[in-house]
């Protein structure tokens, strides 16, 4: 759905290989064949496509008895599938792979017609298929957070800006969390990570929960998330409400006895003077609506972060989301 290694598109992996007319004679395309590393073309109809002939399909009509004879000065749209896996310049790469792989076994390799406003475009190979695809994933790996393994900055920059090009509505939620630094001092860093393992495991199981196909979440980095939905603005604040109030519950478990009961711990904060904080908290701050305003991710930032310094000076957890338009 969204930009990253999962929406890239096929058509940056088209080959514009020449198409051929329905009657073209099967001698013809197989002198094609013969003559270029190719093993598939395209039948068209004034740039429609019409089929798919393969060359172990055509090889295999000419190879039966008296084929050469019969085939070889009829028109290749008597051997051709007419079926073959037809799919827009625009499909995401995952979603054509799915398609290409869900095939009849006997038709797993065979090519892609990519099209274009329903003209045909060109080719993909399924060698190319899986090499792109593996590589994007490559690429997507690294770009992960160590820790919680969610996408970085990097993806959650180009999610952004794929929802202000295509003038999307959607939801932009940042979350992070509170008195996070003096949990890290009292407790230690490992136990801090932990807690943010459980975060992102929270949230992302929250939205899976309501949103199996539509929900995006990233790490920028610390205790900060980003997570970006398009469904409407109440299923977006009951998404919130949820995150919140699990996370209230299962925070408890990353304090002792003593903090967990006097809800509050006594540490010593950034200027070295003793004081009672409240247990760590969640506050969710979001924008809702198209981002027409908006020319990028940092320009969307800025709008959450005014929305934040709202819901930081409400003690707990909470959440507050504000439509643009």
């Amino acid at each position: 759905m969204y930009y990253n290694y999962q929406s890239s598109s096929i058509g940056e992996i088209v080959r514009h290989d020449s198409p051929f007319g329905p009657k073209t004679y099967c001698g013809d395309i197989k002198e094609y064949f013969d003559s270029n590393d190719i093993t598939g073309a395209c039948i068209v109809n004034n740039d429609v496509p019409l089929g798919l002939i393969m060359k172990h399909t055509l090889d295999s009509a000419l190879a039966t008895k008296y084929g050469v004879a019969i085939f070889t000065k009829r028109p290749v749209s008597l051997v051709m599938d007419t079926n073959p896996l037809v799919v827009d310049y625009n499909t995401p790469v995952t979603e054509v792979s799915r398609l290409a792989m869900s095939r009849k076994t006997q038709n797993i390799y065979d090519y892609i017609i990519v099209t274009n406003n329903n003209k045909y475009c060109g080719m993909v190979t399924i060698r190319s298929l899986l090499n792109y695809t593996t590589m994007l994933e490559c690429n997507y790996a690294r770009q992960l957070n160590p820790l919680t393994e969610l996408p970085g900055n990097t993806a959650i920059q180009n999610n952004i800006m794929n929802i202000i090009k295509t003038k999307r509505k959607c939801c932009i939620l940042y979350l992070d969390l509170d008195n996070f630094k003096v949990y890290n001092d009292t407790y230690g860093f490992e136990n801090g990570d932990r807690i943010l393992k459980y975060t992102a495991q929270l949230i992302q199981a929250e939205i899976k929960s309501l949103f199996l196909y539509n929900g995006f979440i990233g790490h920028i980095g610390g205790d900060d998330f980003v997570s970006i939905l398009e469904n409407p603005i109440e299923e977006c604040e009951e998404l919130c409400e949820k995150i919140t109030k699990k996370f209230n519950d299962g925070i408890l478990n990353f304090f002792n006895e003593k903090d967990r009961s006097n809800r509050y711990i006594t540490a010593t904060d950034r200027y070295g003077k003793n004081g009672i904080f409240p247990l760590t908290s969640l506050s969710i701050a979001g924008i809702y609506g198209e981002l027409n305003d908006y020319s990028n991710s940092e320009e969307v930032g800025v709008a959450v972060a005014a929305i934040k310094k709202e819901v930081k000076c409400i003690l707990g957890s909470c959440y507050l989301i504000k439509s643009v338009n």
